[in-house]
Protein backbone atom coordinates (compact mmCIF):
# COMPACT_ATOMS: atom_id res chain seq x y z
CA UNK A 1 0.00 0.00 0.00
CA UNK A 2 1.29 3.48 -0.85
CA UNK A 3 2.24 5.56 2.23
CA UNK A 4 -0.34 8.25 1.38
CA UNK A 5 -3.11 5.67 1.03
CA UNK A 6 -2.06 3.96 4.24
CA UNK A 7 -2.16 7.29 6.06
CA UNK A 8 -5.61 8.23 4.80
CA UNK A 9 -7.03 4.82 5.67
CA UNK A 10 -5.61 4.94 9.18
CA UNK A 11 -6.82 8.52 9.51
CA UNK A 12 -10.36 7.53 8.59
CA UNK A 13 -10.36 4.58 11.00
CA UNK A 14 -9.34 6.83 13.88
CA UNK A 15 -12.04 9.34 12.98
CA UNK A 16 -14.77 6.75 12.78
CA UNK A 17 -13.68 5.10 16.01
CA UNK A 18 -13.64 8.37 17.94
CA UNK A 19 -9.94 8.19 18.77
CA UNK A 20 -9.24 11.83 17.89
CA UNK A 21 -8.61 14.08 20.86
CA UNK A 22 -11.72 16.20 21.41
CA UNK A 23 -11.72 18.76 24.22
CA UNK A 24 -14.45 18.95 26.84
CA UNK A 25 -15.76 22.16 25.24
CA UNK A 26 -15.86 20.51 21.82
CA UNK A 27 -17.79 17.59 23.31
CA UNK A 28 -20.35 20.05 24.74
CA UNK A 29 -20.75 21.65 21.32
CA UNK A 30 -21.09 18.26 19.61
CA UNK A 31 -23.87 17.31 22.03
CA UNK A 32 -25.68 20.57 21.31
CA UNK A 33 -25.30 20.05 17.55
CA UNK A 34 -26.93 16.66 17.98
CA UNK A 35 -29.98 18.34 19.56
CA UNK A 36 -30.39 20.59 16.50
CA UNK A 37 -29.12 23.76 18.21
CA UNK A 38 -28.07 26.66 15.98
CA UNK A 39 -24.72 28.44 16.37
CA UNK A 40 -26.44 31.30 18.18
CA UNK A 41 -28.23 28.92 20.56
CA UNK A 42 -24.93 27.17 21.30
CA UNK A 43 -23.27 30.52 22.00
CA UNK A 44 -26.08 31.53 24.34
CA UNK A 45 -26.13 28.19 26.14
CA UNK A 46 -22.38 28.14 26.76
CA UNK A 47 -21.86 31.86 27.32
CA UNK A 48 -19.36 32.23 24.48
CA UNK A 49 -19.29 34.40 21.36
CA UNK A 50 -20.69 33.36 18.01
CA UNK A 51 -17.22 33.55 16.45
CA UNK A 52 -15.86 31.23 19.13
CA UNK A 53 -18.56 28.70 18.28
CA UNK A 54 -17.59 28.87 14.61
CA UNK A 55 -13.91 28.35 15.43
CA UNK A 56 -14.80 25.32 17.57
CA UNK A 57 -16.94 23.90 14.78
CA UNK A 58 -14.14 24.23 12.24
CA UNK A 59 -11.77 22.45 14.63
CA UNK A 60 -14.32 19.71 15.38
CA UNK A 61 -15.07 19.08 11.71
CA UNK A 62 -11.36 18.85 10.94
CA UNK A 63 -10.66 16.50 13.86
CA UNK A 64 -13.46 14.02 13.15
CA UNK A 65 -13.37 14.29 9.38
CA UNK A 66 -16.90 15.51 8.63
CA UNK A 67 -18.24 18.26 6.39
CA UNK A 68 -21.71 18.95 7.81
CA UNK A 69 -23.65 19.27 11.04
CA UNK A 70 -25.63 16.13 10.16
CA UNK A 71 -22.43 14.10 9.92
CA UNK A 72 -21.18 15.62 13.17
CA UNK A 73 -24.44 14.67 14.90
CA UNK A 74 -24.13 11.10 13.67
CA UNK A 75 -20.51 10.97 14.81
CA UNK A 76 -21.66 12.07 18.27
CA UNK A 77 -24.27 9.29 18.31
CA UNK A 78 -21.92 6.64 16.96
CA UNK A 79 -19.17 7.39 19.49
CA UNK A 80 -21.54 7.60 22.47
CA UNK A 81 -21.39 11.38 22.98
CA UNK A 82 -25.18 11.49 22.85
CA UNK A 83 -27.59 8.86 24.07
CA UNK A 84 -31.11 8.48 25.38
CA UNK A 85 -29.94 9.91 28.71
CA UNK A 86 -28.18 13.00 27.43
CA UNK A 87 -30.95 15.52 28.02
CA UNK A 88 -30.79 17.19 31.44
CA UNK A 89 -32.82 15.45 34.18
CA UNK A 90 -36.11 17.00 35.11
CA UNK A 91 -35.78 19.19 38.20
CA UNK A 92 -37.99 18.20 41.14
CA UNK A 93 -41.55 19.39 40.78
CA UNK A 94 -43.01 21.79 43.30
CA UNK A 95 -44.73 20.05 46.20
CA UNK A 96 -48.23 21.27 45.28
CA UNK A 97 -48.47 19.50 41.92
CA UNK A 98 -51.88 17.86 41.76
CA UNK A 99 -51.16 14.17 41.05
CA UNK A 100 -49.51 11.16 42.72
CA UNK A 101 -45.92 12.43 42.78
CA UNK A 102 -44.16 9.08 42.56
CA UNK A 103 -46.11 8.02 39.50
CA UNK A 104 -45.73 11.41 37.83
CA UNK A 105 -42.01 11.58 38.40
CA UNK A 106 -41.47 8.13 36.97
CA UNK A 107 -43.64 8.79 33.92
CA UNK A 108 -42.10 12.18 33.30
CA UNK A 109 -38.43 11.37 33.67
CA UNK A 110 -38.05 7.80 32.46
CA UNK A 111 -37.30 7.21 28.81
CA UNK A 112 -37.90 3.64 27.64
CA UNK A 113 -34.96 1.71 26.26
CA UNK A 114 -35.51 0.09 22.85
CA UNK A 115 -35.46 -3.31 24.57
CA UNK A 116 -38.55 -2.26 26.56
CA UNK A 117 -40.58 -1.66 23.40
CA UNK A 118 -42.79 -4.15 21.65
CA UNK A 119 -41.60 -5.76 18.45
CA UNK A 120 -44.02 -3.70 16.39
CA UNK A 121 -42.79 -0.51 18.03
CA UNK A 122 -39.19 -1.37 17.31
CA UNK A 123 -40.03 -1.93 13.65
CA UNK A 124 -41.31 1.62 13.22
CA UNK A 125 -39.91 5.06 13.77
CA UNK A 126 -41.91 6.54 16.66
CA UNK A 127 -42.55 10.26 16.57
CA UNK A 128 -43.80 11.47 19.92
CA UNK A 129 -45.24 14.98 19.48
CA UNK A 130 -42.91 17.25 17.60
CA UNK A 131 -39.91 19.13 17.27
CA UNK A 132 -36.22 18.09 17.55
CA UNK A 133 -34.64 14.83 16.38
CA UNK A 134 -31.87 14.25 18.89
CA UNK A 135 -31.91 10.80 20.44
CA UNK A 136 -30.05 8.37 18.22
CA UNK A 137 -29.28 4.88 19.43
CA UNK A 138 -28.28 1.51 18.07
CA UNK A 139 -27.68 2.77 14.51
CA UNK A 140 -24.06 1.87 14.09
CA UNK A 141 -24.01 -0.87 11.49
CA UNK A 142 -24.79 1.25 8.44
CA UNK A 143 -22.06 2.89 6.32
CA UNK A 144 -21.76 6.64 6.67
CA UNK A 145 -23.53 7.39 3.36
CA UNK A 146 -26.48 5.22 4.36
CA UNK A 147 -26.68 6.92 7.75
CA UNK A 148 -26.76 10.34 6.09
CA UNK A 149 -29.57 9.21 3.81
CA UNK A 150 -31.48 7.83 6.80
CA UNK A 151 -31.09 11.10 8.69
CA UNK A 152 -32.44 13.09 5.73
CA UNK A 153 -35.45 10.74 5.40
CA UNK A 154 -36.25 10.92 9.13
CA UNK A 155 -35.97 14.72 9.10
CA UNK A 156 -38.26 14.99 6.08
CA UNK A 157 -40.88 12.73 7.64
CA UNK A 158 -40.70 14.73 10.87
CA UNK A 159 -41.30 17.99 9.00
CA UNK A 160 -44.33 16.51 7.22
CA UNK A 161 -45.81 15.15 10.45
CA UNK A 162 -45.32 18.45 12.25
CA UNK A 163 -46.85 20.41 9.40
CA UNK A 164 -49.98 18.25 9.44
CA UNK A 165 -50.71 17.81 13.14
CA UNK A 166 -49.35 18.80 16.53
CA UNK A 167 -51.37 16.99 19.19
CA UNK A 168 -50.70 15.97 22.79
CA UNK A 169 -50.69 12.31 23.76
CA UNK A 170 -54.05 12.54 25.43
CA UNK A 171 -56.48 14.98 23.85
CA UNK A 172 -57.68 17.76 26.10
CA UNK A 173 -60.85 19.80 25.56
CA UNK A 174 -60.70 23.56 25.28
CA UNK A 175 -61.00 25.10 28.71
CA UNK A 176 -61.73 28.54 30.06
CA UNK A 177 -58.58 30.57 30.63
CA UNK A 178 -59.41 30.94 34.31
CA UNK A 179 -59.94 27.23 34.95
CA UNK A 180 -57.19 25.10 33.40
CA UNK A 181 -57.45 21.34 33.70
CA UNK A 182 -54.88 19.33 35.65
CA UNK A 183 -51.48 19.37 34.02
CA UNK A 184 -50.81 16.50 31.66
CA UNK A 185 -47.89 14.65 33.30
CA UNK A 186 -46.72 13.48 29.88
CA UNK A 187 -46.09 17.04 28.69
CA UNK A 188 -46.51 19.69 31.35
CA UNK A 189 -44.88 19.98 34.75
CA UNK A 190 -45.32 22.57 37.43
CA UNK A 191 -41.96 23.83 38.72
CA UNK A 192 -41.14 25.93 41.80
CA UNK A 193 -43.01 29.22 41.59
CA UNK A 194 -41.35 32.57 41.11
CA UNK A 195 -40.54 34.31 44.40
CA UNK A 196 -43.19 36.87 43.41
CA UNK A 197 -45.76 37.39 40.70
CA UNK A 198 -44.15 38.88 37.61
CA UNK A 199 -45.28 40.08 34.16
CA UNK A 200 -43.73 41.88 31.18
CA UNK A 201 -40.20 41.02 32.32
CA UNK A 202 -37.06 39.98 30.50
CA UNK A 203 -36.25 36.25 30.45
CA UNK A 204 -32.91 34.81 29.40
CA UNK A 205 -31.10 31.47 29.59
CA UNK A 206 -27.42 31.35 30.50
CA UNK A 207 -24.94 28.54 31.19
CA UNK A 208 -21.58 28.56 32.93
CA UNK A 209 -19.47 26.13 34.97
CA UNK A 210 -21.49 23.29 33.48
CA UNK A 211 -24.75 24.59 34.95
CA UNK A 212 -27.77 26.16 33.26
CA UNK A 213 -29.81 29.04 34.65
CA UNK A 214 -32.84 31.14 33.79
CA UNK A 215 -32.82 34.84 34.67
CA UNK A 216 -36.04 36.82 35.17
CA UNK A 217 -35.24 40.53 34.96
CA UNK A 218 -37.34 43.61 35.84
CA UNK A 219 -41.03 43.61 34.77
CA UNK A 220 -43.83 44.40 37.19
CA UNK A 221 -45.85 42.73 39.92
CA UNK A 222 -49.11 44.09 38.60
CA UNK A 223 -48.47 47.78 39.16
CA UNK A 224 -45.16 49.70 39.37
CA UNK A 225 -42.12 48.61 37.34
CA UNK A 226 -39.55 46.53 39.18
CA UNK A 227 -35.78 46.19 39.15
CA UNK A 228 -35.82 42.70 40.65
CA UNK A 229 -33.59 39.99 39.20
CA UNK A 230 -34.18 36.32 40.01
CA UNK A 231 -31.97 33.42 38.97
CA UNK A 232 -33.31 29.88 38.65
CA UNK A 233 -30.88 26.96 38.81
CA UNK A 234 -32.20 24.13 36.64
CA UNK A 235 -30.16 21.56 38.58
CA UNK A 236 -31.16 22.53 42.13
CA UNK A 237 -34.62 23.88 41.18
CA UNK A 238 -34.11 26.99 43.32
CA UNK A 239 -34.84 30.66 42.71
CA UNK A 240 -32.27 33.12 44.10
CA UNK A 241 -32.49 36.96 44.12
CA UNK A 242 -29.57 38.70 42.40
CA UNK A 243 -28.38 42.31 42.13
CA UNK A 244 -31.23 44.59 41.12
CA UNK A 245 -31.35 46.31 37.74
CA UNK A 246 -30.39 49.99 38.23
CA UNK A 247 -33.37 51.24 36.19
CA UNK A 248 -36.69 49.61 37.14
CA UNK A 249 -38.75 48.98 33.99
CA UNK A 250 -41.54 46.82 32.64
CA UNK A 251 -42.64 45.90 29.09
CA UNK A 252 -39.10 44.69 28.39
CA UNK A 253 -37.28 41.66 27.04
CA UNK A 254 -33.78 40.27 27.57
CA UNK A 255 -31.22 38.50 25.39
CA UNK A 256 -27.76 37.00 25.82
CA UNK A 257 -24.69 37.89 23.76
CA UNK A 258 -21.15 36.93 24.70
CA UNK A 259 -21.91 36.07 28.32
CA UNK A 260 -23.90 39.27 29.02
CA UNK A 261 -27.67 39.72 29.41
CA UNK A 262 -28.87 42.82 27.56
CA UNK A 263 -32.07 44.64 28.58
CA UNK A 264 -32.96 47.62 26.36
CA UNK A 265 -35.54 50.30 27.09
CA UNK A 266 -38.86 49.52 28.75
CA UNK A 267 -41.58 51.52 30.48
CA UNK A 268 -40.62 53.44 33.62
CA UNK A 269 -42.64 54.33 36.73
CA UNK A 270 -43.76 57.57 35.03
CA UNK A 271 -45.51 55.52 32.35
CA UNK A 272 -43.17 56.76 29.63
CA UNK A 273 -40.75 54.54 27.72
CA UNK A 274 -37.00 54.97 28.16
CA UNK A 275 -33.99 54.64 25.86
CA UNK A 276 -31.74 53.35 28.66
CA UNK A 277 -29.87 50.12 27.92
CA UNK A 278 -28.25 48.06 30.67
CA UNK A 279 -26.29 44.81 30.61
CA UNK A 280 -25.97 42.25 33.38
CA UNK A 281 -22.94 40.02 33.95
CA UNK A 282 -24.26 36.75 35.47
CA UNK A 283 -20.85 35.61 36.67
CA UNK A 284 -20.02 38.87 38.45
CA UNK A 285 -23.62 39.66 39.42
CA UNK A 286 -23.12 43.24 38.26
CA UNK A 287 -24.76 45.77 35.95
CA UNK A 288 -23.35 48.38 33.57
CA UNK A 289 -24.90 51.11 31.41
CA UNK A 290 -24.51 50.98 27.62
CA UNK A 291 -25.17 53.38 24.76
CA UNK A 292 -28.87 54.32 24.79
CA UNK A 293 -31.23 53.35 21.97
CA UNK A 294 -31.87 55.94 19.24
CA UNK A 295 -35.20 56.78 20.91
CA UNK A 296 -37.26 55.62 23.91
CA UNK A 297 -39.01 52.32 23.31
CA UNK A 298 -41.03 49.72 25.22
CA UNK A 299 -43.14 46.66 24.32
CA UNK A 300 -40.76 45.75 21.48
CA UNK A 301 -39.75 42.37 20.05
CA UNK A 302 -36.15 41.30 20.62
CA UNK A 303 -33.82 38.84 18.91
CA UNK A 304 -30.12 38.01 18.47
CA UNK A 305 -28.54 37.05 15.14
CA UNK A 306 -24.80 36.66 14.47
CA UNK A 307 -23.87 38.40 17.73
CA UNK A 308 -26.04 41.45 17.07
CA UNK A 309 -29.10 42.57 19.05
CA UNK A 310 -32.25 43.56 17.16
CA UNK A 311 -34.99 45.71 18.72
CA UNK A 312 -38.11 45.53 16.54
CA UNK A 313 -41.25 47.66 16.65
CA UNK A 314 -42.75 48.60 20.01
CA UNK A 315 -44.34 51.66 21.60
CA UNK A 316 -42.75 55.13 21.77
CA UNK A 317 -45.19 56.63 24.27
CA UNK A 318 -47.56 57.97 21.61
CA UNK A 319 -47.71 55.52 18.73
CA UNK A 320 -46.99 52.00 17.53
CA UNK A 321 -43.66 51.64 15.77
CA UNK A 322 -42.09 49.58 12.98
CA UNK A 323 -38.47 50.64 13.54
CA UNK A 324 -35.67 48.07 13.55
CA UNK A 325 -32.50 48.91 15.46
CA UNK A 326 -29.36 46.82 15.46
CA UNK A 327 -26.98 46.96 18.41
CA UNK A 328 -23.35 45.86 18.16
CA UNK A 329 -21.78 44.93 21.53
CA UNK A 330 -18.30 45.08 20.00
CA UNK A 331 -18.35 48.87 19.65
CA UNK A 332 -21.45 49.75 21.75
CA UNK A 333 -23.27 51.36 18.83
CA UNK A 334 -26.82 51.39 17.43
CA UNK A 335 -27.74 51.37 13.75
CA UNK A 336 -31.14 51.81 12.08
CA UNK A 337 -32.14 49.00 9.73
CA UNK A 338 -35.05 48.45 7.31
CA UNK A 339 -38.34 49.01 9.19
CA UNK A 340 -40.86 46.23 9.64
CA UNK A 341 -43.80 46.36 7.17
CA UNK A 342 -46.38 46.34 10.00
CA UNK A 343 -46.42 48.85 12.86
CA UNK A 344 -47.05 47.03 16.12
CA UNK A 345 -46.08 46.57 19.75
CA UNK A 346 -46.19 43.56 22.10
CA UNK A 347 -45.17 41.19 19.29
CA UNK A 348 -42.95 38.16 19.81
CA UNK A 349 -39.80 37.23 17.90
CA UNK A 350 -37.82 34.02 17.47
CA UNK A 351 -34.81 33.12 15.34
CA UNK A 352 -34.90 30.32 12.76
CA UNK A 353 -31.82 29.77 10.59
CA UNK A 354 -30.47 33.31 11.06
CA UNK A 355 -33.81 34.92 10.20
CA UNK A 356 -36.10 36.61 12.72
CA UNK A 357 -39.76 35.55 12.73
CA UNK A 358 -41.99 38.29 14.21
CA UNK A 359 -45.44 37.08 15.31
CA UNK A 360 -48.62 38.85 16.37
CA UNK A 361 -48.70 41.97 18.50
CA UNK A 362 -51.12 44.87 18.49
CA UNK A 363 -51.52 47.88 16.23
CA UNK A 364 -53.99 50.72 15.74
CA UNK A 365 -56.85 48.25 15.09
CA UNK A 366 -56.03 45.84 17.94
CA UNK A 367 -54.33 42.41 18.07
CA UNK A 368 -53.01 41.02 14.78
CA UNK A 369 -52.15 37.60 13.37
CA UNK A 370 -49.44 39.01 11.11
CA UNK A 371 -46.24 36.99 10.72
CA UNK A 372 -43.24 38.59 9.04
CA UNK A 373 -39.70 37.36 8.49
CA UNK A 374 -36.63 39.58 8.69
CA UNK A 375 -33.34 38.45 7.16
CA UNK A 376 -30.50 40.60 8.55
CA UNK A 377 -28.03 39.26 5.98
CA UNK A 378 -30.26 40.58 3.19
CA UNK A 379 -30.70 44.03 4.72
CA UNK A 380 -28.78 46.07 2.17
CA UNK A 381 -31.28 48.91 2.17
CA UNK A 382 -32.88 47.70 -1.07
CA UNK A 383 -36.12 46.76 0.69
CA UNK A 384 -35.81 42.97 0.40
CA UNK A 385 -35.00 42.21 4.03
CA UNK A 386 -38.63 41.61 5.04
CA UNK A 387 -41.15 39.09 3.74
CA UNK A 388 -44.75 38.34 4.72
CA UNK A 389 -45.39 34.82 5.97
CA UNK A 390 -48.54 32.81 6.69
CA UNK A 391 -50.61 34.52 9.43
CA UNK A 392 -50.88 32.93 12.85
CA UNK A 393 -54.08 30.93 13.57
CA UNK A 394 -55.10 33.56 16.13
CA UNK A 395 -54.77 37.31 16.43
CA UNK A 396 -52.51 37.46 19.45
CA UNK A 397 -50.78 40.15 21.46
CA UNK A 398 -48.68 40.36 24.62
CA UNK A 399 -47.17 36.98 23.84
CA UNK A 400 -43.72 35.43 23.75
CA UNK A 401 -42.10 32.85 21.50
CA UNK A 402 -39.26 30.38 21.52
CA UNK A 403 -37.56 28.40 18.78
CA UNK A 404 -36.29 24.85 18.62
CA UNK A 405 -35.57 22.46 15.79
CA UNK A 406 -36.43 25.03 13.11
CA UNK A 407 -39.86 25.70 14.64
CA UNK A 408 -41.31 28.75 16.39
CA UNK A 409 -43.40 27.88 19.46
CA UNK A 410 -45.92 30.39 20.87
CA UNK A 411 -48.13 29.99 23.93
CA UNK A 412 -51.30 32.03 23.33
CA UNK A 413 -54.90 32.18 24.49
CA UNK A 414 -58.37 33.35 23.53
CA UNK A 415 -61.84 33.01 25.10
CA UNK A 416 -61.71 29.24 24.51
CA UNK A 417 -58.54 28.74 26.57
CA UNK A 418 -54.83 28.20 26.01
CA UNK A 419 -53.28 27.25 22.66
CA UNK A 420 -49.90 26.04 21.55
CA UNK A 421 -49.10 27.65 18.19
CA UNK A 422 -46.28 26.12 16.17
CA UNK A 423 -44.80 27.65 13.02
CA UNK A 424 -42.55 25.77 10.61
CA UNK A 425 -39.76 28.02 9.44
CA UNK A 426 -39.18 25.90 6.34
CA UNK A 427 -42.80 25.04 5.53
CA UNK A 428 -44.43 28.42 6.35
CA UNK A 429 -47.26 26.47 8.01
CA UNK A 430 -48.92 27.12 11.38
CA UNK A 431 -50.63 24.58 13.62
CA UNK A 432 -52.75 25.29 16.70
CA UNK A 433 -53.44 22.85 19.52
CA UNK A 434 -55.55 23.40 22.67
CA UNK A 435 -53.49 22.97 25.82
CA UNK A 436 -54.54 22.36 29.43
CA UNK A 437 -52.82 25.53 30.59
CA UNK A 438 -54.36 28.95 31.11
CA UNK A 439 -53.06 31.64 28.79
CA UNK A 440 -51.97 34.85 30.50
CA UNK A 441 -50.96 38.13 28.90
CA UNK A 442 -47.31 39.18 29.20
CA UNK A 443 -45.98 35.73 30.11
CA UNK A 444 -42.45 34.87 29.06
CA UNK A 445 -41.19 31.78 27.23
CA UNK A 446 -37.72 30.24 26.99
CA UNK A 447 -36.71 27.13 25.04
CA UNK A 448 -33.71 25.23 26.38
CA UNK A 449 -32.50 21.66 26.05
CA UNK A 450 -35.64 20.43 24.28
CA UNK A 451 -37.94 22.00 26.85
CA UNK A 452 -40.12 25.09 26.85
CA UNK A 453 -40.39 27.08 30.07
CA UNK A 454 -43.49 29.25 30.59
CA UNK A 455 -43.17 31.80 33.39
CA UNK A 456 -45.33 34.50 34.97
CA UNK A 457 -47.93 36.59 33.19
CA UNK A 458 -50.86 38.82 33.97
CA UNK A 459 -54.23 37.51 35.20
CA UNK A 460 -57.21 39.37 36.68
CA UNK A 461 -55.18 42.54 37.16
CA UNK A 462 -52.33 40.91 39.07
CA UNK A 463 -49.06 39.21 38.15
CA UNK A 464 -48.71 35.42 38.29
CA UNK A 465 -45.85 33.49 39.89
CA UNK A 466 -46.46 30.31 37.86
CA UNK A 467 -43.56 28.37 36.38
CA UNK A 468 -44.33 25.53 33.98
CA UNK A 469 -42.21 23.24 31.85
CA UNK A 470 -43.37 21.73 28.57
CA UNK A 471 -41.53 18.79 27.04
CA UNK A 472 -40.81 19.66 23.41
CA UNK A 473 -37.99 17.28 22.54
CA UNK A 474 -38.88 14.38 20.26
CA UNK A 475 -37.74 10.88 21.08
CA UNK A 476 -37.01 8.62 18.13
CA UNK A 477 -36.24 4.95 18.59
CA UNK A 478 -34.70 3.08 15.70
CA UNK A 479 -34.16 -0.68 15.57
CA UNK A 480 -30.72 -2.21 15.52
CA UNK A 481 -29.95 -2.77 11.86
CA UNK A 482 -28.07 -5.79 10.50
Amino acid sequence: MLPSVRYRTSDRVRRLSGNYQISDREREILRLIATGATNQQIANALGISLNTVKVHLRNIFAKIGVASRAEAAMYAARTGLVSLRDTPPDPPASPDISAPSAELDAADTALPEPSDLSASDRDAVQFDHMVTVSLWRRVTALPRDALIALLIIVGSVAAIVLAVVVAPRASSPSVAASTPTALDPQRWRQLPSLPTGLASFGLAAYSFDGRSFLFAVAGDRGAAPSGDVFRYDLASALWVPMSRKPTPVTDVRAAVIGGQIFVPGGRTASGAPTAVVEAYDPQRDSWRALAPMPAPRSAYALAVVEGKLYVIGGWDGASYRADVWQYSPDDDTWRARTPMPTVRSYAAAAVVEQSIIVVGGEGPTGPVATTEKYSPAADSGAGNAWSTQAPAPLSVSRIDAGSTGGLVVVVAHDDRGGHLLVYGGQTDVWTSTPIPVAGYDDSRVQTLGGRLYLIGGRTAGSASDRFLQYQVLTSIFLPALP
